[in-house]
């Protein structure tokens, strides 16, 4: 939501909106660079938000994968989306706790329609997000 020098306010999945004091020694990791200042942030931003084994915050930005959404297979619960490149996935399974929204607001699964951009948000092989662009 908003960054200042030591401190995030993020809305956390579910609505819930958190501050959270980093302390002096934080690091931030945002496209494979690791930072020590909150100004790497950006609104929009989908972070995951830990400590390590000193105690410090890790925040790390979970980049989103851009995709043509091409259909929902029910059957299967997945998202498919149009290959770009041979070899691409392009299947993406749902769970129970993925997230579809836009603009902010969760929406149905269904309402996707084909050729709708998408970004697909993955932490550790699975996806949490399903964003439709405006």
């Amino acid at each position: 939501v908003s960054v200042a020098p030591a401190t995030v306010t993020f809305a956390e999945y579910g609505g819930s909106v958190q501050d959270i004091a980093l302390g002096e020694r934080f690091s931030i990791v945002k496209n494979g660079q690791t930072a020590t200042s909150t100004s790497v942030l950006a609104e929009n931003d989908r972070v995951e938000i830990r400590t390590n084994e000193s105690g410090e915050y890790v925040v790390k930005v979970i980049a989103g994968l851009q995709k043509s959404f091409w259909r929902y297979d029910s059957a299967a619960n997945e998202i498919v989306v149009k290959i770009s490149t041979l070899n691409e996935q392009n299947r993406f399974s749902l769970s129970a706790d993925t997230l579809v929204t836009s603009g902010g607001q969760p929406i149905a699964v269904s309402s996707l329609k084909e050729n709708d951009r998408i970004v697909l948000y993955i932490v550790d092989g699975k996806l949490i997000e399903v964003e439709k662009l405006q």
